[in-house]
């Protein structure tokens, strides 16, 4: 996801390209603040997804050297 990420906001320059990723959630009973997305190192929680009332998740770009070090949970 991070390599995604960083070609879409990096390196593609067309005013026509935008990255999204989206949250569908299938059970009525689940709402959007009960999903925790969240991106780990060593143990150690390094950045919590941000997910809007419409289910799209924010996380930030890490260097590639950082983001193969990095898991994401959900």
């Amino acid at each position: 996801m991070n390599q995604v990420r960083d070609i879409a906001t990096n390196q593609t320059k067309s005013k026509y390209f935008k990255t999204a990723f989206k949250l569908t959630v299938n059970n009525p009973d689940i709402k959007f603040s009960d999903v925790k997305i969240w991106l780990e190192r060593e143990g150690q929680v390094i950045a919590n997804a941000v997910i809007n009332k419409e289910g799209n998740i924010s996380l930030p770009i890490l260097p590639q050297d950082e983001a193969e070090k990095t898991m994401l949970h959900k």
